[in-house]
């Protein structure tokens, strides 16, 4: 389910909860980043849960009668995501009041600012979280070394012009490209770019791509590579890069730490990539001594159901 389905359920006990704030964090949550309306949530119950990889999960052999099939009693591999507290809170002085703000519409504007930036944040936590006491393990975390794949031993660039050299080139990234989408099961739900690397790929081969607004794209339209789509990651709210140009791939010297990855991602509810959570994101608004309390924040973790729903493309330069 998408966050505007699970984020409608009310929370236990909680007096502060506000359903209207909820709504409108949410949509602007959504409308933050485009990876966001792409990304799949499931119910979880407790702090963490019990799941079983689904290559365990074995399917389609032949057995002689009057045996059984040889994965039927094989051993499981269990793992537990625990959940993460995700928001943030601002106060406001009661003072505000007094001196004639109407505070209804003051807390709407600091809900819009926290929800857009923790949109921006969440997005760059799924793709760089790291597990610690309050954060999850994220994208390039999750992702098994087995389904990594170099664009060359020391990185390449993807050049501009037409030259057949230059061109060749293109000609590889996308070779490679197509080959890391092979190595995702069950369909690639996006495919996800630092944004100065989305602006070369969909200019200097235009072609490769569609644009066509559905019910999963916010403001402008996401390009499509082969119907998948082609995510400019962008900026988190600090204005830091996502995907940046800071990793190292091989061993040839500098020029070898300014790559940066794609990532090929398949989202499912509770299968391939899935983000648990158990009412989504829930805005609360109350008065505690002199200040007024807005707080959006929900309880999250990305579960990796199968090692085969993230693959990445590395070592991918612009100069």
């Amino acid at each position: 389910m998408k966050l505007n389905v699970i984020s409608a359920r009310v929370p236990a006990g909680a007096e502060t909860y506000k359903p209207e704030m909820t709504r409108t964090a949410v949509d602007v949550m959504l409308a933050s980043h485009p990876l966001l309306p792409l990304v799949e949530f499931h119910d979880i119950i407790g702090d963490a849960e019990y799941v079983e990889n689904n290559q365990n999960i074995t399917g389609g052999a032949g057995r002689v009668k009057g045996t059984d099939f040889s994965a039927a009693n094989a051993a499981r591999d269990y793992q537990a995501p625990a959940l993460k507290i995700f928001g943030d809170a601002k106060t406001i002085d009661q003072a505000e009041q007094r001196r004639g703000k109407n505070m209804n519409d003051f807390a709407q504007r600091v809900l819009t600012s926290l929800s857009r930036n923790a949109g921006l944040n969440f997005a760059n936590k799924l793709v760089h979280g790291a597990t610690s006491t309050s954060m999850w393990d994220g994208i390039a975390v999750l992702c098994a070394a087995s389904q990594k794949l170099a664009l060359a031993t020391n990185g390449a660039v993807i050049p501009l012009g037409n030259s057949d050299a230059n061109r060749a080139l293109q000609q590889a990234f996308f070779e490679a490209l197509d080959t890391i989408i092979g190595y995702v099961t069950g369909g690639v739900s996006a495919l996800l770019v630092n944004s100065k690397l989305h602006a070369r790929i969909t200019n200097v081969y235009r072609e490769a791509f569609t644009y066509v607004v559905t019910d999963a794209t916010v403001g402008v339209p996401v390009p499509r590579y082969n119907g998948i789509p082609f995510v400019p990651m962008g900026y988190d709210a600090s204005g830091n890069e996502n995907l940046p140009f800071t990793e190292t791939q091989g061993t040839g010297g500098s020029a070898s730490t300014t790559c940066s990855s794609i990532y090929a991602v398949s989202f499912a509810e509770a299968d391939q990539l899935s983000v648990a959570s158990n009412t989504g994101v829930n805005v609360y608004f109350g008065k505690s001594g002199e200040k007024y309390r807005i707080n959006p924040e929900g309880d999250f973790v990305p579960t990796l159901f199968s090692t085969k729903a993230i693959a990445a493309l590395t070592g991918i330069k612009l100069s």
